[in-house]
């Protein structure tokens, strides 16, 4: 622009407050002003007020009061709380914009986002893990059920702007603004995206589940496509990239589109740059955004579907929508509706934490095989000298205790070499105890603890009392449940990859972490199933134990419900376990801690 801005807004000419933080928008806020007065608008931010001693909240406040039209712009930094207060200054502008819109005060908000892919510094992020989990909720609250557009560069911001401010005013009635007649910008729909899949770094296994998905992918099948489901950390969106990647070529656009909020690292867990899509509406937006059709998100919700799906009839489209566990049931349902109408020529991979029946091909993720695994941590040891000093059987010891989940494992190497941690044991037992602010099998697991039903929860806890896998009946008993609602539950887990069972899905135990985490969890069911279990293997033990040798056979075919009560006599009363030692033929127990019991004998072995 030339010439100096004007420092007033004229008499009956719209007015636009400016929301954004500064560190990370510096660039940013004058080209919203430039979009603004070349509207014919008049901008109002921080910019322009005079030196006084006022309260800040008090002048941003007044700002947005003296708005017609309020412009948020959000990207990496949560900004500046007030002395006292909870929320940032930028937060505080948009609830009281909020409140002058739903009073009839305010004409229209207008929100923008930084996308994931624009380009940032370090310096332009907000470090502290409080301030970016508010950014991602302020972020969320502010963009939900409204038509927010992310901008990938300055320039592009610009056009956004100009463009949103365009329609807005072509809405309004001739008299408000500062013409009667803005003059129409020339309109420049953006470039269709071909393929915005994110890269991936490497990829092990899952030939199988691969090659499900391109069956699924192909035209002529009559499913959607597919659903990836599975526990945190099982590789669910790696899946879906590289499936994506792989059928790329047959597709004329492949079109990622994620809910994530944040990722796990070795440091814990770390929140997005940006939400792309907190709600269903808004990836209805991002989707048809990506497919250059920037007016449907001026549509209802009800409207969007319909015109996405009329524009790419004669396109074939793949679609990756990754974490809609992040979505509420309802909006779940309306996404699964989208992808149900799709047309025959394009598809879906959808990706979420919550198991659902879909009209679509099903893989329920589990853990990544064991040759895949080693594979990874190979990879992993190329630039970790730690790890590249473990040996085979340390390796194939992290790949049991992690349940084969690729998340863990990748966050146990991490620790290696931090402070006193120096191998694969020692790592191994910091993510048994890992604190609070990070916790790898709460951000795993966390949000299966709402899941699980009553069945599912005390069959876990039964299962923590066996170190190897142990047949359905023995389950069933510790657990006071009927055999039938065991095998149900257990089906159930083990298509969640929290236990494993055997071939014939006869005998079954728990993944080591899970044990870790429902113990801490659920310390009170734990308890009781321990209680029982000891109570029921002391009966067995008295009544069929002791010179009754016709009894042996009972106490034998009993004893792998037995053996996992031992550790417990051991830590209880000495008298109770010293009658239990006497029926089993032990006049000696001064070695307790060295018993070693034998499935397959009548006695135990000292």
């Amino acid at each position: 622009m030339s010439g100096v801005p004007p420092t007033s807004a004229k008499p009956g000419q719209l007015t636009a407050m400016i929301s954004s933080t500064a560190l990370d928008l510096e660039k940013h806020r004058p080209v919203v002003e430039e979009a603004c007065l070349a509207a014919g608008v008049f901008p109002i931010w921080m910019k322009h007020l005079p030196a006084r001693d006022a309260d800040g909240v008090k002048v941003s406040l007044e700002m947005v009061d003296k708005a017609d039209i309020y412009i948020g712009v959000y990207a990496w930094r949560y900004g500046w709380v007030p002395k006292g207060g909870n929320k940032s200054i930028t937060e505080l502008e948009f609830d009281h914009a909020v409140q002058r819109k739903a009073d009839g005060k305010l004409l229209e908000l207008l929100i923008f986002t930084a996308h994931d892919n624009h380009l940032c510094t370090q310096k332009d992020v907000e470090t502290t893990k409080t301030a970016q989990k508010k950014l991602v909720a302020f972020k969320k609250r502010a963009c939900a059920g409204r038509g927010k557009k992310d901008f990938t560069s300055v320039e592009e911001l610009h056009r956004l702007v100009s463009e949103a401010l365009h329609h807005f005013i072509e809405r309004q009635s001739p008299g408000k603004g500062g013409t009667s007649t803005p003059t129409p910008l020339p309109p420049k729909p953006p470039a269709p995206t071909i393929n915005n899949l994110p890269r991936l770094p490497s990829f092990f296994g899952r030939k199988q589940e691969l090659d499900t998905i391109a069956d699924a992918l192909v035209p002529q099948k009559r499913t959607w496509g597919v659903l990836i489901d599975g526990p945190g950390g099982m590789g669910k969106t790696s899946l879906a990239i590289r499936a994506a990647e792989i059928a790329a070529p047959k597709f004329d656009r492949v079109l990622f589109v994620s809910t994530k909020v944040q990722r796990l690292t070795p440091d814990g867990a770390v929140a997005m740059s940006n939400s792309i899509v907190p709600a269903y509406p808004e990836m209805l937006n991002e989707i048809a955004r990506l497919l250059g059709l920037p007016h449907v998100s001026e549509k209802s919700e009800e409207e969007r579907p319909g015109l996405i799906n009329a524009a790419i009839q004669s396109e074939r489209v793949l679609l990756i929508l990754d974490n809609l566990e992040n979505l509420d049931k309802t909006q779940q349902n309306l996404l699964f509706e989208f992808v149900s109408n799709l047309p025959p020529g394009s598809k879906a991979i959808v990706t979420s934490r919550r198991r659902t029946d879909v009209d679509a091909r099903i893989i329920r993720l589990g853990k990544l095989d064991q040759d895949a695994a080693l594979a990874y941590l190979e990879e992993l040891a190329a630039d970790r000298n730690l790890l590249a000093k473990a040996t085979g059987e340390e390796r194939l010891h992290l790949y049991e205790e992690t349940g084969g989940n690729p998340l863990l494992l990748r966050w146990v190497v991490g620790q290696l070499g931090r402070g006193s941690c120096r191998s694969i044991t020692a790592a191994l037992e910091l993510c048994r105890k890992a604190a609070a602010t990070n916790d790898p099998l709460e951000f795993n697991f966390g949000d299966l603890l709402e899941t699980f039903t009553e069945a599912e929860t005390k069959t876990l806890a039964a299962l923590t009392y066996f170190t190897q896998k142990i047949a359905v009946k023995f389950i069933a008993d510790l657990a006071a449940l009927s055999q039938t609602t065991a095998r149900t539950a257990l089906g159930d887990l083990a298509n969640r990859a929290l236990v494993m069972p055997d071939e014939a899905d006869e005998t079954f135990a728990l993944v080591p972490m899970v044990a870790d985490f429902l113990k801490r969890k659920r310390p009170e069911v734990i308890q009781e199933t321990g209680n029982r279990l000891e109570k029921s293997a002391y009966a067995l033990v008295i009544e069929n134990g002791y010179q009754r040798h016709d009894r042996f056979p009972v106490l034998e075919a009993a004893w792998p419900g037995i053996a996992p009560a031992l550790p417990l006599f051991l830590a209880g009363d000495y008298s109770r376990l010293q009658r239990v030692c006497n029926a089993l033929g032990l006049s000696s127990i001064s070695k307790p801690i060295g018993m070693k019991m034998s499935h397959s004998a009548r006695k135990p072995e000292l």
